[in-house]
């Protein structure tokens, strides 16, 4: 049989982006605290907000959601941070149009943020007070390229069965071969195990949750399940049938119930914890064959050290949520 040459069916994807922070260090703060506990002035980082961080948590949210989508529809490949992903081909079409309308979204509340931004300047102004330095803010007409989403693909490397070097002989090219071949076999193990992890996740908290009768639970516990298993065949790279077979059987057993009636009915819930425990077990079964998903024994409770007691912080000094990070086809 013809092995499968992975590049012609697939590609990898990098994420980047940028925001502007609409924070800075301020020594101003440092110098303050140091005053009134008598720390050494190097001991502290305090941050200012340059705007109201409202207005920045309204940008930061369209920027994570293309970055949320990202995650969601790629699947790990390379071990390093920030590293490409690996994107199926059959899942290409939907990524491309899902990431295209978040960015557009993103990009437009851009706009709006860097059209509003000489008010909120102004209107943030009086809560910085002596603080407030009008170097810290870029000049409106360079605001916007503080901001960009970028989404780059590119090829995959050449597979061990695509390798042919004219300039070695075949023994090399063999050994060549057989290193490339293991490297590979790790990266598709590694994107496997994390779609067997994401079976496993969403399955499980649905079991611990239904096994009490009296839990609350949202209607996201059966949502979660619909959305993974509807993405899945597409994100099957290796066409593997067991995991095929487990999405069905999710489906069928664990997302055809209306959550209300869950929370309503013990017996009917009961059965579906009941069939949640089952399909957790074979999850743990055919994903051994790519990862380990067996629960670790709990450990015994131990107390938690103490940590020295913060120094008070102006909430104006407060650090915002860090950006995510972010990039266009």
């Amino acid at each position: 049989m013809e092995e499968r040459q992975l590049e012609q069916e697939a590609v990898l994807v990098t994420y980047s982006s940028r925001q502007w922070p609409g924070r800075k260090q301020t020594k101003e703060g440092n110098k303050a605290i140091s005053e009134k506990f008598g720390n050494d002035e190097n001991a502290t980082k305090t941050t200012k907000y340059l705007i109201d961080p409202e207005e920045l948590s309204k940008t930061a949210k369209y920027f994570s959601a293309v970055y949320s989508f990202y995650r969601e529809m790629t699947l790990p490949w390379q071990d390093t941070k920030g590293a490409a992903r690996f994107l199926p081909g059959k899942n290409y079409p939907a990524f491309k149009e899902g990431i295209d309308a978040l960015i557009d979204a993103a990009m437009n509340r851009a706009e709006e943020f860097c059209q509003d931004y000489p008010r909120l300047i102004e209107e943030y102004r009086p809560r910085l007070r002596g603080i407030y330095n009008p170097a810290d803010y870029p000049t409106p007409d360079r605001i916007r390229a503080e901001f960009a989403i970028n989404i780059t693909p590119q090829p995959l490397p050449m597979s061990p069965a695509s390798l042919t070097l004219k300039f070695l002989g075949a023994d090399e090219l063999r050994k060549m071969r057989e290193d490339l071949a293991g490297q590979w076999e790790r990266q598709e193990n590694n994107a496997m195990a994390d779609l067997y992890r994401r079976l496993l996740e969403p399955v499980k908290a649905m079991a611990e949750r239904l096994a009490d009768p009296d839990a609350k639970f949202k209607n996201s516990l059966v949502d979660n399940l619909s959305e993974i298993t509807n993405l899945l065949p597409d994100l099957n790279f290796k066409d593997d049938p067991e995991l095929d077979r487990l999405a069905q059987e999710i489906k069928d057993k664990l997302t055809t119930i209306d959550p209300e009636t869950l929370r309503i009915n013990k017996r009917v819930r009961a059965q579906v914890a009941g069939e949640a425990v089952n399909i957790l077990e074979q999850i743990t079964g055919a994903g051994a064959r790519f990862i380990d998903l067996t629960p670790e024994p709990a450990e015994e409770p131990q107390e938690e050290p103490g940590n020295p007691p913060s120094p008070e912080i102006n909430p104006i000094l407060e650090a915002a949520p860090a950006p995510a990070a972010p990039t266009l086809f």
